[in-house]
């Protein structure tokens, strides 16, 4: 069997930004659909702090202690009203299907908008966690709606792994432990488990993938 998905271990330390390019497959015109969803813990929740975001193009975030989405042009911001408590891990996911966004916060049910407006695609890579103090555990990508039981199984972590077009994965570094230089590694997950890191400088980052078979 074949898996799909890029599979990525990174480090981030403090609001340092990691730049990485867009997984094959997806698209996020709003006219489609796609789905981003990430565990996340933050210590003070009245700054925003951006989970995920392409420049010019959307953002995934939280203002204020809520969970939002923006799509750059169009009429308002998606937002879920449910405050975030500092210092708690929380699973939040946003879902994309013609111009229907849906936010969860801890996979009860969401908060549905529509959104309209002009998508003006872009070839900017991802901005994985800029100006966000706390710890993302995992975010992952998908190029297509999750359903809502598909979301409270990903809450429940059973992960979906054929559904997955990316997984970034910060768990191998606790945020106490980082350090200024970002890490890289690709992996084949069991059965195989064969694991090589990459060290790159501050402001340098390397995509290394490799599809996971069994």
């Amino acid at each position: 069997m074949t898996y799909p998905f890029q599979y990525f271990y990174l480090e981030k330390s403090g609001n340092d930004t990691i730049t990485m390019p867009i997984p094959s497959g997806v698209s996020f015109d709003p006219g489609g659909e796609f789905t981003i969803d990430a565990w996340i813990k933050i210590p003070d929740v009245t700054t925003n702090k951006c989970i995920l975001r392409q420049e010019n193009v959307f953002s995934f975030f939280v203002c204020d202690g809520k969970l939002q989405f923006c799509m750059n042009g169009y009429s308002k911001v998606a937002e879920n009203p449910e405050k975030l408590n500092p210092d708690e891990w929380y699973y939040v996911a946003v879902t994309c299907y013609h111009n229907v966004f849906s936010l969860f916060v801890d996979a009860v049910e969401p908060v549905d908008t529509v959104l309209s407006g002009t998508y003006k695609g872009s070839s900017a890579p991802l901005l994985l966690g800029k100006d966000f103090f706390g710890e993302i555990r995992q975010i992952h990508v998908y190029s297509y709606s999750l359903t809502f039981d598909e979301v409270k199984q990903m809450h429940y972590q059973m992960e979906l792994i054929e559904a997955m077009s990316a997984c970034y994965d910060f768990t191998c570094f606790p945020a106490k432990e980082q350090k200024t230089k970002k890490q890289l590694m690709w992996e084949l997950i069991p059965p195989f488990c064969l694991v090589r890191p990459l060290l790159f400088t501050h402001r340098e980052i390397s995509l290394q993938w490799r599809k996971r078979a069994a």
